[in-house]
């Protein structure tokens, strides 16, 4: 093989991209070559597998651009479907994989290094997908596995937000008890009842909770059933208990120590609301790190609900209008996040709650026909227990 070295190590085997001259650019050849590198793996001896790129400036810097001008449409077709069958086989490897990332990550080569299990990277590593610019798609399946690395990211960040809201609560132990008396004394004082019966208050309530309520779980809405759809599971039912669970974790856990973080900081009443006022709470309760850690926080969950989101989009556009109205989706998408980020935070809350709403609507209507579904479904993994 021309451009692709595999040599062992011990149980560790070593498969280098040998193209330094053109920054290991992905050709035809080369991508042929890790094909049949990867074929010729002894899995009986070779335990894990690195992936590098030979020199300093590059691990991969992505597919060779030079090559693609020339191609055809059906052969841009073929090229990226080869692509994605080798970086598949890549990922799909019964043993360990790791990129191991030195200097330019680009295109095909960000996705080379989604592909493997583990990136370990040196200081001058960078990612990315320039390929875009150009109005190219990623066309080794770079979409698809930065959405399965989102959702490692997911639970990692929640048990960093739940270690951090522990701590800002555990540094105001003493507020504890009475952030709690003042859930119950708010709730159920003759004042909070009166404004109850009068009507305004259930309403608003009403109105804001379910609001808020679809936002931290989206039960109910029907958002989620695509992601659940594609997991692998002996029976329906064990998916259905992990959906469960995640509207727990949410609601129970999440928001229930979010509010104890506000109120044990004292931050309740300084007239903020929203995230603003989460934000205020864990710079009161984590000192100089609280900014720090709401920003990492926010910005991990925003980017991963953006990617989930659109993925849930992207499947019913498709099933609705084909794989042509799928380019047109993602435009509209680019646009409602650019132009999004610009408005004012109540008009995107109250937007949101109008797009949620019309989607809960239809949601429960479709479910009723679900019912004995589910009741048969539910017999049949009892019995089995």
């Amino acid at each position: 093989m021309e451009y692709i070295k595999l040599t062992a190590e011990g149980n560790v085997g070593v498969l280098t991209i040998n193209r330094p001259a053109a920054l290991n650019a992905l050709n035809d050849q080369v991508i042929r070559e890790l094909n049949e590198a990867l074929d010729s793996i002894d899995l009986d001896t070779v335990r894990c597998l690195v992936v590098t790129g030979e020199g300093q400036k590059a691990f991969v810097a992505g597919a060779d651009i030079g090559q693609m001008r020339g191609l055809t449409k059906e052969e841009g077709v073929a090229f990226g479907k080869l692509g994605n069958d080798v970086f598949r086989k890549l990922e799909t490897l019964p043993i360990p994989t790791i990129a191991a990332v030195c200097g330019f990550a680009l295109g095909g080569g960000c996705e080379l290094a989604m592909s493997c299990d583990i990136r370990l990277c040196s200081d001058t590593a960078v990612f990315g997908q320039p390929e875009v610019g150009l109005g190219i798609t990623p066309g080794f399946g770079g979409t698809q596995r930065l959405a399965s690395v989102t959702e490692k990211l997911v639970p990692v960040m929640a048990i960093f937000y739940i270690c951090g809201s522990l701590i800002a609560i555990g540094m105001n132990a003493e507020n504890i008890l009475p952030a709690l008396k003042s859930v119950f004394v708010g709730a159920f004082t003759p004042q909070a009842v009166m404004g109850g019966a009068i009507g305004i208050s259930i309403k608003e309530a009403v109105r804001f909770g379910v609001a808020r309520g679809l936002f931290s779980n989206e039960a109910g809405m029907g958002s989620t059933p695509h992601a659940h759809a594609a997991a692998e599971v002996a029976h329906p039912a064990d998916q259905g208990l992990v959906a469960m669970m995640g509207v727990f974790i949410d609601t129970f856990i999440i928001l229930t120590l979010t509010a104890l973080v506000i109120l044990s900081t004292g931050v309740l009443g300084n007239g903020e609301t929203g995230s603003v006022l989460a934000q205020s709470a864990f710079n009161a309760g984590l000192g100089t790190f609280g900014p720090v850690f709401i920003a990492f926080c926010m910005l991990f969950f925003a980017f991963t609900t953006i990617v989930g989101w659109y993925y849930f989009g992207e499947v019913n556009v498709r099933a609705l209008f084909g794989d042509k109205a799928v380019k047109v989706y993602a435009v509209i998408v680019i646009l409602c996040v650019a132009v999004g980020s610009t408005l004012k935070v109540d008009l995107v809350w109250n937007m949101s709650d109008m797009f949620n709403g019309l989607m809960v609507l239809p949601n429960l209507i479709a479910l009723l026909p679900c019912i004995e579904i589910v009741k048969k479904l539910t017999k049949e993994y009892e019995l089995k227990k």
